[in-house]
């Protein structure tokens, strides 16, 4: 899947939500919004992070390639009381060097009802297939039902440990090489992933 189309998709699904933020909106609860707006924040993966190296359970090892990186915000929907409350949204991708894997993260919101606080992950097996899951981090709940999302206060990847890590498992795949769990840590992104066939790769 080309990267101009799924940038050309985003835009429309902005459009739509802004459409969506023309009815009547009861005033905004500012410091409950702006304590959810910082805690997603907080989920952003740090630029200074580049490629990474990981490594499978047979001793492969391939680069977690980074294609993209940007931040955007614009005022996105006012309430009854004259307030407005700005839209953001980071986003990355990722292409694995040999398992032809891309990944997708954004992290945004804007308001509880509108968009909500979110992280959406998808996964792109080049020509087999696309996924995509959106958790949100208000209700904590995964919106299209199609993975189940824990979170992990500590995990141990290899020689390194994470704090505050989502562990997201999708509930269907469809081959072997199929993604079948993504583990991603606060303010690093993916540190792990692991496909259908049991192969478990895990940041070097």
């Amino acid at each position: 899947m080309k990267i101009k189309s799924i940038l050309y998709r985003s835009t429309i699904a902005l459009v739509l939500l802004k459409c969506l933020s023309c009815d009547k909106e009861p005033c905004f609860d500012i410091p409950k919004l702006e304590e959810f707006t910082e805690f997603t924040k907080s989920w952003f993966i740090n630029e200074n992070i580049g490629n990474t190296t990981f490594i499978d359970s047979k001793g492969i090892s391939q680069t977690l390639i980074k294609q993209e990186s940007y931040y955007m915000s614009e005022k996105f929907i006012e309430d009854d009381c004259g307030i407005s409350y700005d839209y953001f949204n980071h986003s990355s991708q990722y292409l694995t060097s040999l398992s032809s894997i891309h990944f997708m993260i954004d992290v945004g919101g804007a308001t509880f009802d509108s968009t909500g606080f979110f992280i959406r992950l998808g996964v792109t097996n080049i020509n087999k297939s696309y996924k995509l899951i959106e958790y949100d981090f208000y209700t904590e709940k995964v919106r299209n039902n199609n993975a189940n999302v824990s979170f992990l206060p500590k995990i141990q990847v290899g020689a390194r440990e994470f704090n505050d890590v989502l562990e997201i498992v999708l509930i269907k795949t469809s081959f072997p090489n199929d993604i079948k769990s993504v583990y991603y840590a606060r303010g690093y992104g993916i540190v792990m992933f692991t496909q259908a066939n049991g192969n478990i790769h895990q940041i070097n």
